[in-house]
């Protein structure tokens, strides 16, 4: 028996979607279990036991790669390896492929519908994703052999959630889905080298550039909040600036920074956050980071799936800084085209929620919840 996990989305989608592994592998107990993310979230799956392999997403479509790096012949290599002869060769064989993503890409549901398998489980219905298909027979409909329907009503619902109807939907008997980091004790150890005990993390890097908060309210936030002598800065090698401006601002004071953004690896990067005592980020996947360590977090949402991506876990530690607008739910086409959602959300919002959870060092606590909570509410400009 041969089970292929095929995600091949972004570092938080993947860190979400971890909890539901342990339930697919107490499904197929014996199964040979691969899943299939982007070669850079590979390092995070690796100390996994509920999967055999952790494999990239190049060995499905390799010519996604050289289209990246404005490469010559990607097309050739697709027709290639697409035609009838080497397609078969080519694409591996399993008795069972899940493609659980519920915003599918057109893409990734022509990989399934050319790989030779009994069983095809994915997402059907309302895609979030598919305004309209180049190739018909890349719909949902005909690509799987059995779909959770997306409709209407669910569609803002907590992706946690979502995948676990889509795992009762398989008849996989599933209780909860708490994402789960598995680290190595050399990650630990790096994350105690570098990040003081009781630091305050800010994890200012995020796969937009929306959905990063203005570095001046970074700024402005380390130098209102209480309680720790150290802020550990979480990101990126590009979002050293956010870094540079709050040593700019805090010079003179007994506030010690430090800095790693781009200066660990994605294992390490989510060993930090579960260092840190409490952790304050934007939507990204150092807030899922937090969750699956039990560290207690803020996380700065902004209208654009809201709802989705929440951060998950126990409302009492796990809060939410958001400036609720009426055009929430746009799905990342902004009507302004600055998705102020994200870059008004005030100081003092975020602070109230940080000085909400307010944890003893050291602290964690348990129990997800299933809900969000009411955000506030503003209307937008005429």
């Amino acid at each position: 028996m041969r089970v292929l996990i095929l995600r091949p989305d972004g570092i938080g989608d993947c860190v979400i979607f971890s909890g539901a592994l342990k339930w697919i592998r107490r499904h197929w107990l014996d199964a040979t279990i691969d899943l299939m993310v982007q070669p850079h979230v590979r390092e995070l799956f690796e100390l996994c036991p509920h999967v055999d392999h952790v494999l990239s997403t190049g060995r499905l479509a390799p010519w996604e790669g050289l289209r990246q790096r404005d490469a010559r012949g990607s097309w050739r290599l697709e027709k290639l390896l697409l035609s009838d002869i080497l397609r078969k060769l080519w694409y591996p064989r399993y008795d069972v492929v899940i493609y659980p993503v519920s915003a599918a890409v057109e893409n990734w549901l022509k990989a399934v519908r050319l790989m030779d398998a009994k069983e095809k489980w994915g997402y059907g219905g309302e895609q979030l994703r598919i305004a309209k298909l180049e190739d018909e027979r890349n719909s949902p409909d005909q690509v799987f052999t059995a779909a959770f329907r997306n409709t209407e009503d669910n569609r803002w619902l907590h992706e946690s959630n979502r995948s676990l109807e889509f795992l009762r939907e398989m008849n996989v008997h599933a209780d909860d889905m708490k994402p789960e980091l598995w680290l190595s004790e050399d990650d630990r150890q790096f994350a105690r080298r570098v990040i003081p005990e009781n630091s305050l993390g800010f994890f200012v890097g995020a796969g937009s550039p929306w959905r990063q908060w203005p570095a001046d309210k970074w700024r402005d936030l380390a130098a209102r909040q209480e309680g720790h002598q150290v802020i550990a800065v979480l990101g990126a090698s590009a979002d050293a600036v956010y870094a540079q401006t709050l040593r700019v601002g805090h010079e003179a004071s007994a506030l010690q920074v430090v800095d790693l953004t781009g200066a660990t690896s994605l294992r390490q990067l989510a060993a930090c956050v579960s260092r840190c005592s409490t952790l304050v980020s934007n939507d990204s996947a150092g807030l899922h980071f937090a969750v699956a360590a039990g560290v207690p977090a803020v996380g700065i949402m902004g209208g654009y799936h809201f709802g989705r991506f929440y951060p998950w876990g126990d409302e009492n530690i796990h809060r939410t800084a958001n400036l609720r607008m009426d055009c929430y739910h746009c799905n990342d086409d902004c009507i302004y085209n600055d998705w102020r959602c994200v870059s008004d959300i005030s100081v003092e919002t975020v602070l109230s929620e940080l000085q909400t959870i307010n944890p003893e060092p050291g602290t964690r606590h348990p129990e997800p919840r299933t809900r969000h909570p009411e955000p506030r509410t503003r209307h937008p400009e005429p």
